[in-house]
């Protein structure tokens, strides 16, 4: 057996197995994780990208994993994984419901009495 067939067969089997541990990765996924358990049943993420308070986490094959303050709120497994294929954003949770405001009614001023105003044709300065 060469060595390119050897190194084919070994990277294969770790690939295997990889695949899956991942599968059963997603399968474990659960609404309201932290950071910390889904980093423990998923592993690193390639990449992640924070703002507003949301959290996008991505893996391979197109999955990803979407936190908001800290907490899973939605995934998408990777397609061929024994995972739920993808859940549902559901904020509800943890919004809470803002009042609305009343309107404001603004007192409409009464137009004062009329001046009688002097066109500026007929205005003369004064002699000093």
């Amino acid at each position: 057996m060469s060595l390119k067939t050897l190194l084919a067969v070994a990277s294969a089997g770790l690939c295997a197995t990889s695949i899956g541990s991942a599968a059963e990765g997603w399968a474990q996924m659960k609404s309201g994780m932290n950071r910390l358990e889904t980093a423990a049943v998923l592993g690193t993420p390639l990449f992640k990208n924070t703002g507003r308070g949301f959290e996008l986490w991505i893996y391979d094959s197109g999955a990803e994993v979407v936190c908001y303050r800290g907490t899973v709120v939605a995934w998408t497994a990777p397609a061929g994984t024994g995972g739920t294929e993808g859940r549902q954003l559901d904020l509800r949770p943890f919004l809470k419901p803002v009042p609305v405001p009343k309107p404001v009614s603004v007192p409409v001023a009464e137009p004062e009495a009329s001046l009688d105003l002097i066109p500026v044709r007929q205005m003369r300065l004064p002699r000093i």
